[in-house]
């Protein structure tokens, strides 16, 4: 906007061109050729320019910012109400029930599904028998270990006695007086509540569910337990058998926690990123032991935990006590995987008998503003006129994605709009609205909520709250003046003297120029990035410097990256400036071009000064390294044939028989560390009277005996067959 009306900010850096690493080359290259392949990556990385990093998409990183996830990152409390009477250990026929077992069993994997913000509380049904109120019976957090959970649950005994129905009450008063932002009760019950009909129950539950973020789960076990009507708010299943109870948990946990069945076996192969795959395997020695993924790798569990039966003092039926008796086929073992990647992954199981995989998607859901162009519109610079929202299931770059893990999502948004002249406030409206209709925003407050429904009833929500704005005025900003700069003193100029000066106004509805205030030129002063220049293209390393001075007035200084004068390229580089703010709940902003001419003053023999410091000592240094091993290589060097104790033939003067004996071959070790003095040897070829036969290495395989002089004395002696004359 305002972009032709601009005058382009004329800025000239004067000197010579950077052509130093020609001259360089040329200078050292006999010192480098050989190091010139090794060093070179090295040199390149150092002397490179730092280029600005490019500016965030704000656009994108505010509305994906608006998202809320999946699993909402808000404090959720469930309150269980176990059902220990003596009818889960007994049958009116006195036979043993193990419905006790698996419910305690089933509480025990429920508690190893807690989120990190999820509390847990149980309540039995026993501690209710003589009493309106008491403690829980097991507490446990989500920030808790794994181990920690499940020894909470598993250590807590069943009583055994009657149903009263103050237990229930008990229960949804501790969690109505809870600040969770949800609330869960889950009743596992076999039978009646005592002496109360099921309406009665029907309507505490309701009443219950009627409370904000309150919801229930019943799970009836048995023929004999309540038949409670789901409604809004409230979830009723039965399991008609202890063996059912598992499953029927397993799916209220999902419920609560938001997650879903990904498999029911070990393998799967999500479409999306996962944020979470919980593992669950059951089996008399189960092991799961890693995650494999599509591309090999493999993932270790961040936490795992063993579920079993427990044992049971005896317990309460009708006023007698009685053997608990447990059901010790339930046994598995529960792995969490976190940060899984869209593709086929395995759970590397072993000793199952059956395994279930449960995922929460790693995804937001979020929503984006648009304009009539469809442009992206930042949301605290929404200005009054027609826009689309478009929202939905977006990805970690901000992309709306679907998959079928979302199950069948229903989504609905809802406006409400605070107009800023209803001066008697009144006359706020809202309007309920799909993704991807148009919207019509006034001038004011607004506020802008979106739902959605998905995978197996979880729900989510987003909402927006932002200012809408009267429509923005253009911003100018000119130059009239060239300002030259040194490269070999870019570091030095200060603004406002050294400085590019622009001059900046607003044009008005009439077409005419019009200076800042005070007051909005100190908002524009105290905005992040009210007025920003930048490089065109994105290999340029050219920085800016913008500071203020009176209203109107901007001062622009251009810069080398990280201070170093040395690293600025040279060259023509286009640059861009651009105001926008908000003031007076109105978007002002402008944008102009611009081109930066960076001649190079600097020396080169200055430059090779710097390049030095930098990284030419490191290939000076290089290369005497070099020179140096290369001498151990090149010098003459013994054959590896000679032994270290050859034979020594010679021939005594008192007799004429010929005598052989071992000789000794030994190698100066201290002189071998000086690189390119050939090796040099001592070779003893008698035990007494005769002198150390002192050898040094010559080239083509040849040795020279240094001191032949004292050895020219003897006659007649052979080593290794050969005479030595």
């Amino acid at each position: 906007m305002g972009a032709e009306h601009l005058a382009p900010p004329s800025v000239t850096i004067r000197g010579r061109s950077s052509a130093l690493d020609a001259r360089i080359a040329v200078l050292f290259f006999s010192l480098v050729t050989l190091l010139l392949g090794l060093c070179w990556p090295t040199a390149a990385s150092a002397t490179g320019a730092v280029k600005p990093s490019a500016p965030a998409n704000s656009n994108a990183a505010e509305y994906c910012a608006t998202g809320v996830n999946i699993a909402p990152s808000h404090s959720r409390q469930v309150g269980i109400l176990l059902d220990d009477s003596g009818s889960m250990f007994r049958d009116d026929a006195g036979q043993a029930l193990d419905r006790w077992s698996a419910a305690k069993y089933s509480v025990e994997v429920f508690a190893a599904m807690l989120s990190a913000d999820d509390s847990l509380k149980v309540f039995r049904t026993s501690d209710f028998a003589n009493a309106d109120s008491a403690a829980p019976a097991a507490t446990v957090h989500g920030e808790m270990t794994l181990s920690e959970r499940v020894a909470e649950i598993h250590s807590m005994p069943m009583i055994g006695g009657g149903t009263p129905i103050t237990a229930l009450q008990h229960a949804i008063s501790d969690l109505t007086s809870s600040r969770a932002d949800e609330k869960w009760l889950v009743v596992l019950s076999d039978g009646q509540f005592d002496g109360v009909p099921d309406n009665q129950v029907q309507q505490l539950l309701e009443s219950f569910a009627a409370l904000g973020g309150a919801q229930v789960n019943f799970l009836a076990i048995g023929d004999d337990a309540p038949a409670i009507t789901a409604s809004n708010g409230i979830y009723f299943d039965h399991a008609p058998t202890s063996a059912s109870v598992l499953s029927v948990m397993t799916e209220f946990s999902n419920r609560i926690f938001g997650r879903s069945v990904l498999s029911t076996t070990n393998k799967a192969s999500p479409d999306i990123d996962l944020d979470e795959i919980v593992v669950f395997a059951q089996g008399a020695s189960v092991d799961i032991q890693e995650l494999k993924l599509g591309d090999g790798t493999a993932k270790k569990p961040v936490s795992s935990v063993s579920v079993m039966w427990a044992d049971n003092p005896n317990a309460l039926y009708a006023g007698s006590p009685v053997p608990a008796t447990p059901n010790t086929s339930l046994q598995g073992k529960l792995a969490v995987f976190t940060d899984v990647p869209a593709g086929p992954v395995t759970a590397e199981v072993v000793g199952a008998n059956t395994v279930a995989m449960f995922y929460r998607p790693s995804i937001s859901f979020g929503m984006e503003i648009r304009d009539q162009s469809g442009a992206l519109v930042e949301r605290d610079k929404v200005e009054g006129g027609n826009y689309t929202v478009e929202f939905g299931f977006m990805d970690g770059n901000c992309d709306f994605v679907e998959s079928e893990l979302f199950g069948n999502p229903e989504f609905s948004a809802e406006l409400i709009q605070h107009p800023k002249d209803d001066a008697a406030g009144d006359g706020a409206f809202s309007q309920t609205f799909m993704s991807g209709e148009a919207i019509n925003l006034v001038r004011g407050d607004a506020s802008l909520e979106v739902r959605a429904t998905f995978a197996n009833g979880s729900s989510s929500s987003a909402t927006t709250n932002f200012t809408v704005l009267r429509p923005g005025r253009e911003v100018v900003c000119t130059s009239s003046e060239e300002v030259t700069f040194a490269a070999s003193r870019i570091t030095e100029y200060r603004a406002p003297d050294d400085a590019l000066a622009l001059t900046c106004q607003a044009r008005g509805e009439d077409g005419s120029m019009v200076g800042f205030t005070a007051e909005e030129w100190d908002v524009v002063r105290s905005t992040d990035d009210a007025v920003s220049v930048r490089a065109v293209d994105a290999e340029s390393d050219v920085q800016f410097r913008v500071s203020f001075g009176v209203p109107g007035e901007v001062f622009v200084l251009p810069t080398a990256p990280e201070g170093d004068k040395y690293a600025l390229l040279t060259g023509e580089v286009p640059f861009d400036l651009s105001i926008s703010y908000v003031y007076d709940e109105q978007v002002n902003q402008g944008a102009a071009p611009g081109v930066v001419e960076i001649i190079d003053d600097i020396s080169w023999f200055d430059r090779f000064v710097d390049w030095f410091k930098k990284i030419g000592w490191l290939w000076l240094l290089a290369l005497v390294a070099f020179i140096w091993i290369l001498g151990y290589f090149v010098r003459p060097k013994f054959s590896r044939r000679i032994k270290q104790s050859p034979t020594i033939t010679f021939k005594p003067k008192s007799r004429g028989k010929r005598v052989s004996i071992l000789g000794k071959f030994e190698k100066d070790r201290l002189a071998a560390l000086i690189p390119y003095r050939a090796r040099t040897a001592n070779l003893t070829y008698a035990q007494r009277g005769f002198a150390k036969m002192k050898l040094r290495a010559k080239r083509g395989q040849k040795i020279e005996i240094v001191n032949w002089h004292a050895l020219a004395q003897r006659s007649n002696i052979r080593i290794n067959g050969e005479v030595l004359d």
